[in-house]
């Protein structure tokens, strides 16, 4: 058996098994709790723009004391969207309490009032476990009808007639956005938990060719060990044979007993080339496993 033939024999054997790892981009932690978002910080800051350019002029109150406490609802308003992945259910509660106090002071249905509603109700679906997506979906409907309310009266009443323009139509519209919200929510959340369910299968399925892995480089190792073995014990069998040969035929027939030295010699040298064969085929094995778990890590990192 040349080293070349050992190359080739254990070589294909002790290389790594492909480990697949699937990085997380779902944008959840492993702990259940959302990240940040971008396109939430830009939504939050778009709106408190034409929020703070367009405050309400119709209001309960003096224009400079509405004027200040709106910019205060904006505040709360786009902090909770901007951190509704973070805190989900503080946000909405703070979106509700905000857009409560902006039933107060301000008679109009503004943007503002509009856009957090509507992201209030697709939150309730899209980051939060019953019951309390339930409860707080709930009670954005109830919301709505003074919203509804309010709007209804701002229209003018020879345009919208009896109580079903000004009431019933308000509020049917009111809830249809917002159960168009919660739809959204929903159909993103079931979209997440696709790809979480994705993910835990490829975790499971990593963490099986690991251990196959690691019990293919076992019954390697037992087989080269073996191998081994074999190899050293005919090695000295031979050698034993030959130098016991030879001390005997040494006296009588030197010829003999030189062959029996040369044998002694090349099996010697050969079980040596052997053995240092096997061993060079599992320093490969233990150097390829280090690179292979680096390179798997880096391609598992998420970018």
């Amino acid at each position: 058996m040349t080293p070349r033939e050992t190359g080739g024999r254990y070589g294909p054997a002790m290389s790594r098994l492909p480990i697949t790892r699937a990085a997380e981009r779902s944008g959840r932690s492993p702990s259940g709790r959302g990240r940040p978002g971008v396109a939430d910080f830009l939504l939050a800051g778009l709106l408190a723009y034409f929020s703070i350019s367009n405050p309400p002029s119709a209001s309960r109150f003096s224009g400079s004391a509405t004027v200040a406490v709106f910019y205060g609802i904006t505040a709360v308003c786009c902090t909770a969207i901007a951190l509704r992945r973070l805190h989900p259910v503080a946000s909405v509660c703070a979106i509700g309490a905000a857009l409560t106090g902006h039933l107060v002071v301000s008679d109009e249905v503004s943007i503002l009032a509009l856009v957090s509603c509507l992201l209030a109700a697709e939150t309730t679906q899209s980051r939060m476990r019953r019951p309390w997506s339930l409860v707080l979906l709930a009670l954005v409907y109830v919301g709505v009808v003074p919203a509804a309310y309010h709007a209804g009266a701002l229209i003018d009443p020879q345009v919208a007639g009896d109580f079903v323009n000004r009431m019933l139509i308000p509020n049917v519209t009111g809830w249809a956005l917002v159960s168009v919200a919660a739809l959204i929510g929903a159909s993103r959340r079931r979209a997440r938990g696709r790809v979480e369910q994705a993910l835990e299968r490829a975790a499971i399925l990593q963490a099986q060719q690991d251990t196959e892995r690691r019990l293919a480089v076992a019954q390697e190792r037992q087989r080269i060990a073996r191998d081994v073995h074999d190899l050293l014990g005919h090695s000295l069998s031979v050698i034993g044979m030959q130098a016991a040969g030879a001390r005997a035929v040494l006296a009588s027939d030197p010829d003999a007993a030189d062959t029996a030295l040369a044998v002694i010699g090349e099996t010697s040298r050969r079980a040596v080339d052997e053995v240092r064969a096997l061993v060079d085929v599992l320093r490969a094995d233990e150097d390829r496993a280090p690179a292979g778990s680096g390179a798997t890590a880096s391609a598992a990192r998420p970018s």
